[in-house]
């Protein structure tokens, strides 16, 4: 080579939390030109690609939808149902929180109703692209209604890691 330098191009993983799937696969398909890969790398790569197009729906934004599973919650009717007031918002909140929530209602994720025996708390979380996510605190209402169940459910880890990913793809 003479002395003249030469440099390969590195690529990142795929991180759900910074990427959508096809900035990614634009940065995997120039990684690959770039650094002249031949063979089997380029195979995979290309297998990847199929397997987005197969699964296209996956890959679309918006929220997907779970069809054919029935859910089934099992509440303790001894337990009184609990309405708990409204938090004041933060000023800085309160517009896109009011956003977030029409457009869920919009969706079809939330269901505006008129009167409820329950009520729990909304906690918005600020997300880093500056919109919110409005949580629910059902720590005082729903929860000590729900009796047992007799499944592992996610750690919080997975569950924030699924959370991000699930956040992502829409």
């Amino acid at each position: 080579m003479d002395g003249a330098a030469s440099a390969t191009l590195q690529l990142e993983p795929f991180n759900p939390a910074t990427d959508s799937w096809s900035q990614w696969e634009e940065r995997l398909h120039y990684f690959i030109e770039c650094n002249g890969i031949q063979g089997e790398s380029r195979k995979r790569a290309t297998l990847l690609t199929g397997l987005k197009e197969k699964y296209r729906r996956l890959f679309e934004p918006g929220l997907g939808e779970l069809k054919g599973v029935k859910v089934r919650l099992d509440i303790d009717r001894t337990v009184p149902p609990r309405f708990c007031k409204a938090r004041s918002l933060p000023y800085v909140f309160k517009e896109k929180v009011e956003a977030q929530l029409q457009k869920d209602i919009d969706s079809g994720v939330l269901e505006e109703v008129q009167n409820s025996s329950w009520a729990a708390p909304i906690v918005p979380v600020l997300k880093k692209d500056g919109n919110v996510r409005v949580c629910g605190n059902f720590k005082l209402t729903a929860n000590r209604a729900q009796q047992e169940q007799q499944w592992q459910f996610l750690s919080i880890s997975k569950w924030q890691q699924w959370q991000s990913l699930s956040h992502r793809m829409h």
